[in-house]
């Protein structure tokens, strides 16, 4: 699996493939607000979970491009549950410059080509 990987992404310019980029959108997460992928991806509902699984959402949807039913399927959620992330974090980015701070370092350290 990993050869093909290697093979398809050589074809493809060197991009890496989306579950890489996944995982270090979660390990980049996990680093900044201190939030486990279990918890990211588990039905806990406080505050600062919440808040971090919003923000990876968004991040996923934005970097990889990856439909809203495949990110509903690791998060074990309903596609509608994804979109309501998403805007979520796009209302607050219009008040909030700290947020928006914050996820451009993110997608700075996740894909430095964007």
């Amino acid at each position: 699996m990993n050869l093909a990987r290697g093979c398809i992404s050589e074809l493809l310019g060197g991009a890496e493939p989306t579950s890489v980029t996944v995982e270090k959108i979660f390990s980049s997460v996990y680093q900044k607000y201190g939030v486990k992928k279990e918890d990211l991806v588990s039905t806990k509902r406080n505050k600062e979970i919440a808040y971090a699984r919003h923000i990876t959402v968004y991040l996923i949807r934005e970097i990889t491009e990856m439909s809203l039913p495949n990110i509903a399927k690791i998060f074990n959620r309903d596609h509608s549950t994804i979109i309501s992330s998403i805007e979520t974090i796009e209302r607050k980015l219009i008040t909030d410059a700290m947020l928006d701070f914050e996820i451009k370092e993110i997608v700075k350290e996740v894909s430095p080509n964007i």
